[in-house]
């Protein structure tokens, strides 16, 4: 057995080499090529590992390269997903993912997000900036970076789109679900909407608070799942940002839970990234691992299917090579604010801050990347009460 599992680890490893030569040249002199002390453990721990061998090798030290996002921009047009979607770490990921329910206890859930979100708002404040979205962004050129565009701008045109695509107006009620640090919160309660934010990450409550509890935003430190019914029903729902982590299994709850928090004539929208198709991986494991503990990607269908029993489908829109160039300006941003803002409070002791910095700069260029050769798209999906009557416009 043990003879056979090396051999497709060895026959794995070498489509891996044969493959990726095609596109990179290792220890070449192009940004885009890693510098590989020992390359055949390189390809061997990808064949054995998968995504997760290739993360953690770079954390270490063991190759490094340039251009990350050029690297992967390279790598993933080649096709590596799917050659290491039979690694050890893949299958473990998808059994765990597809028969078992990570998210299942609110307690759990909470620790996993705290696990990402509880270290310190200094992170976040310089990596995002602005109205601290931690979304993709609508942005005018999408297609071309580093030209100058303004990154508020841009923070709020998807903030103006989600708005209007709501159809909200002065003096109606929004229920912003999985709020983060309350943008759109903000955003709308400046509008003269009501706006009842819901998250259970204690940093980002108080947060919300003390930024936007003057503008009248009510925040509810609570998991989506306990939200109290006796609230009032809302002219609009939104969820931007929180499909991604609450698992396969509880989309119907989810769906439950805008159900009955909608008025019968409200409308709702679901604002998320995944996967293209059942070929590419429910997730980076490396990623869920070291970044987003307990997330799932879902396809569009999946979400669809979740929201049909109880809604009817208004609008879809794909916007996610937007997040290509927003994940590029948080790269800038971060590495730009490490040395003098981020790393002096940073949470950790020893060599921890600089394994964070080379964990921070690869998920954030190779999640550029997967946008980018669109292995991960982003949707917009807007929709109302299967009982309702009400006319609606598509939004752009």
């Amino acid at each position: 057995m043990g003879i056979i599992k090396n051999t497709v680890q060895v026959l794995v490893a070498g489509q891996v080499k044969r493959e990726l030569g095609k596109v990179i040249t290792i220890n070449g002199s192009d940004p885009w090529d890693p510098q590989v002390s020992n390359p055949d453990a390189f390809f061997e721990g990808i064949a054995t590992e998968g995504m997760l061998g290739l993360g953690d090798s770079f954390v270490r030290g063991d190759w490094d390269v340039s251009d990350i996002r050029g690297f992967f921009i390279r790598v993933l047009n080649a096709g590596l997903l799917e050659m290491v979607a039979g690694s050890k770490t893949m299958k473990l990921l998808r059994k765990r993912q597809t028969e078992g329910n990570p998210q299942a206890d609110i307690k759990t859930t909470i620790e996993m997000l705290n696990a990402h979100y509880d270290m310190g708002n200094i992170l976040f404040q310089e990596m995002l900036r602005g109205w601290l979205t931690y979304t993709c962004d609508i942005w005018k050129n999408p297609l071309v970076l580093d030209d100058g565009e303004n990154q508020v701008e841009a923070q709020e045109h998807k903030l103006d789109l989600v708005f209007r695509k709501l159809q909200l107006k002065p003096g109606q009620r929004l229920l912003d679900l999985g709020a983060g640090w309350g943008p759109l919160a903000g955003f709308a309660a400046r509008r003269g909407v009501e706006v009842v934010a819901v998250t259970p990450v204690p940093q980002q409550v108080k947060f919300i608070q003390e930024t936007y509890g003057p503008d009248g935003v009510t925040v509810l430190e609570v998991d989506y799942r306990n939200l109290p019914r006796g609230l009032a029903p809302f002219d609009a729902v939104a969820g931007v940002g929180l499909t991604e982590h609450i698992g396969r299994k509880n989309f119907g709850v989810l769906m439950e839970t805008i159900s009955r928090s909608l008025k019968p004539d409200g409308l709702a929208l679901l604002h998320f990234f995944g996967r293209t198709s059942d070929d590419v991986p429910l997730i980076d494991p490396w990623t869920e691992k070291y970044i987003f503990p307990g997330a799932y990607l879902p396809t569009l269908q999946e979400v669809l299917n979740a929201a049909e029993p109880f809604f009817k489908i208004l609008d879809v829109q794909e916007i996610g090579r937007h997040y290509d160039k927003t994940l590029v300006t948080w790269y800038q941003n971060f590495t730009e604010a490490w040395k003098t803002k981020i790393k002096p409070v940073f949470r950790g002791g020893g060599e921890y801050p600089e394994k964070f910095f080379r964990m921070q700069i690869y998920y954030l260029q190779s999640a550029a990347a997967a946008f980018k050769t669109e292995k991960l798209q982003l949707w917009q999906i807007v929709f109302k009460s299967g009982d309702s009557q009400r006319f609606y416009e598509s939004v752009r």
